[in-house]
């Protein structure tokens, strides 16, 4: 618990006006990056942060003058004394590492190698350390490889190594439901099987992580923050249906719908057949992988773009918040899905919200509308998209557009709830996902207070959503760590 107050006494020195001199601290300003910047007074909204990882103290700022790194140098270099103090008859036993800031690891520097991540402060960017990277490489090769198995005490530690490496690589985390079952089992020998969920899942990740040393990551692909498209689904025994609108950014409003086939009903879990494959919770996640997919139809260009989902089912909310699944397969498969299209588009870290049933009425109609009740069940998609519109008339005479889920993604879909684990699709590149329904709609942005209106729902506020940090936000200065 020592160790991890110095972070915290560190925010507090940060906040002062003014710090003591440190004797330690020009060991900080080694490098060329420091030696560039301006003098000046210590700015007022200095963009910082601290953290601790094990014994490593770690700074990262966005500063404008020599004065703002010195001056975080003091709080963090006095905040480590604070806890362990310094023996001055051992000054190279020194709690802070002599031995490590003679080598410039102490340093403020706009490239900075932190716990085998390499950060460009520049282009704003991380990338796992090659070496790392190569070492990681060859012991999921030879695991993939091995004849006899892997023991279970060294796959732990390979999973571990595996969680660490996904950090600064957005999608990797959405593989790890087949892994997370091996962990749950704890056998003896760990076997890669040639068609086994766990194998396909590793392959994936090797996938992942070959395309990701090409174009490192860059930080807004890590964090979620102020949404700027929206979507709402739900799904039923029926079918599954939503919406898409903007937010920030300009969206046609789309409606889209979708009715389950017959093999998939059959499988639905129910009173009357308990023994069948996918339970409801699976279906709304499917919902969520079809309301992304059409997302992606719908504005393209997903490139560092925060997306929120809405959804009435809570087990599939958290699958998505946790990019995992403990149990259902077909939910890992279509965690699966996401992980692909989160890596191919380079969008944020997906943000899912609960929106309670009650008030879901905006998607209830289209998962609904294929007999549940007469005045929703339409054949035709132009009369069931006149019809939609009626019960929700957009702002300013606008009107929504219709998307169809081709039929090359609604079966690929289909196939991951009926044989979750088999791997045979390759997400990467997509066939064609949808054609348009009722002419193009005009785009718009900033519906989020008309839906709340038009669901009579008390949701967060846009501002509620969550943020990334500050060093997330654009900054034409460069970022520097220590």
């Amino acid at each position: 618990m020592a160790i991890l107050a110095v972070g915290a006494i560190a925010e507090i020195y940060a906040k002062a006006d003014k710090l003591d001199p440190h004797y330690l601290e020009e060991y900080t300003k080694l490098e060329d990056d420091f030696k560039r910047l301006p003098s000046g007074g210590l700015s007022d909204d200095l963009a910082h942060c601290f953290e601790v990882f094990v014994d490593d103290f770690i700074g990262a700022a966005i500063p404008r003058t020599k004065e703002d790194l010195t001056h975080l140098s003091r709080a963090l270099l006095h905040a480590i004394h604070d806890i362990f103090p310094a023996s001055p008859d051992d000054p190279e036993n020194d709690p802070e590492s002599l031995k490590k800031l003679k080598k410039r690891e102490g340093a403020w520097a706009v490239r900075k190698d932190i716990l085998g991540w390499e950060l460009q402060g520049r282009n704003k960017t991380v990338q796992l350390d090659e070496g790392k990277y190569d070492k990681l490489m060859t012991l999921t090769k030879e695991a993939l490889r091995s004849k006899s198995g892997m023991p279970f005490n060294q796959y732990e530690k390979m999973l571990g190594k595996m969680r660490h490496a996904s950090w600064g690589v957005p999608g990797s985390n959405g593989l790890f439901t087949p892994f997370n079952r091996v962990l749950a089992q704890k056998p003896k020998t760990v076997w890669f099987r040639q068609t086994s969920a766990l194998t396909i899942a590793l392959r994936d990740w090797r996938s992942i992580f070959k395309e990701a040393l090409k174009t490192p990551t860059h930080v807004r692909q890590l964090f979620r923050g102020e949404p700027n498209i929206a979507g709402i689904v739900d799904a039923s025994g029926e079918g599954v249906g939503g919406v898409i609108f903007g937010l920030t950014d300009d969206v046609v409003p789309s409606v889209f719908r979708f009715e389950w086939p017959e093999e998939v009903r059959r499988q639905l879990q129910t009173e009357a057949n308990p023994d069948g494959t996918i339970t409801n919770s699976d279906l709304e996640m499917a919902g969520l992988v079809f309301l992304w997919l059409m997302i992606e139809h719908v504005a393209p260009e997903l490139r560092h773009k925060h997306i929120v989902l809405l959804s009435d089912n809570s087990p599939s909310v958290a699958w998505i918040d946790r990019m995992a699944s403990k149990r259902s397969l077909p939910a890992g498969e279509l965690l699966r899905i996401l992980a692909r299209r989160l890596c191919a588009t380079k969008a944020c870290p997906i943000t899912p919200l609960h929106i309670p049933g009650r008030h879901n009425r905006i998607s209830d109609i289209p998962s609904r509308s294929f007999g549940y009740k007469p005045e929703w069940h339409f054949v035709d998609d132009n009369k069931f998209l006149t019809f939609f519109n009626s019960q929700f008339p957009l702002p300013d005479q606008q009107l929504w557009q219709m998307c169809q889920p081709s039929t090359k993604i609604s079966s690929r879909i289909c196939h991951s709830l009926l044989t979750p684990g088999s791997g045979t699709q390759d997400w990467r590149k997509l066939p064609e996902l949808a054609t348009n329904i009722g002419g193009t709609g005009s785009s718009s942005h900033g519906l989020w207070n008309w839906i709340l209106t038009s669901t009579q729902e008390l949701s967060p506020t846009i501002s509620e959503f969550g943020h990334s940090p500050s060093l997330e936000q654009p900054s034409d200065k460069d970022f520097m760590g220590t």
